[in-house]
């Protein structure tokens, strides 16, 4: 990063790697599962080439490291990183885990395809005319798009440090913030 950029926050957003459900295509939310061999692999092989002193993501220039509480994205995260850099964020505590990060509930979409999930709701009685969308019809029992939107507007502004002043806040987001923008926009193409 550039010097001139150096004040400028930034936010990173790693996803976890291959499991085997992501592989073969079954939505996966709250069900524990670990990394395939493949996963990794794409893991390591990213992290060698973002990670690390000099590289996009330097671990000694970061203000904090957010982590779903989910098996993968653990163990995505203690494989992007090298152990120092874990201990040094640790020692700094600058390592959080928290459930406002994780992943989707599919409800009773849980572990189905979408061809299964379609079948389902059909069942159900509901989508007679239009084949499911998640962001649009969302997960019966479970988390509509809506949620997660608000979920990615409101944790940078509850986030427990702000990246730019490494001052404890819970700063209110501007109506102008992308986030804002975004929901705004997902609302009006989900009506």
């Amino acid at each position: 990063m550039a010097d001139k950029d150096a004040s400028t926050p930034r936010v990173y957003i790693a996803r976890h790697g291959e499991t085997e459900w992501t592989k073969n295509g079954r939505y996966t939310g709250t069900t524990e599962l670990e990394l395939t061999a493949d996963g990794v692999k794409q893991v390591k092989g990213s992290g060698t080439v973002i990670i690390g002193t000099g590289k996009l993501i330097d671990p000694t220039k970061l203000a904090h490291v957010f982590i779903s509480p989910r098996k993968r994205a653990q163990m995505t995260f203690d494989i992007l990183f090298e152990e120092n850099d874990k201990q040094s964020l640790q020692a700094a505590q600058k390592i959080s885990t928290t459930k406002r990060l994780a992943e989707w509930d599919y409800g009773l979409y849980e572990g189905l395809s979408t061809r299964e999930i379609r079948a389902l709701r059909k069942e159900h009685g509901l989508d007679q005319e239009t084949p499911w969308d998640i962001w649009r019809d969302g997960c019966e029992g479970g988390e509509y798009a809506t949620s997660l939107l608000y979920k990615a507007c409101v944790f940078p502004a509850q986030a427990p440090q702000d990246v730019s002043t490494g001052d404890v806040s819970a700063r209110q987001p501007h109506p102008r913030d992308s986030c804002y923008t975004g929901a705004e926009y997902a609302r009006r193409k989900a009506l």
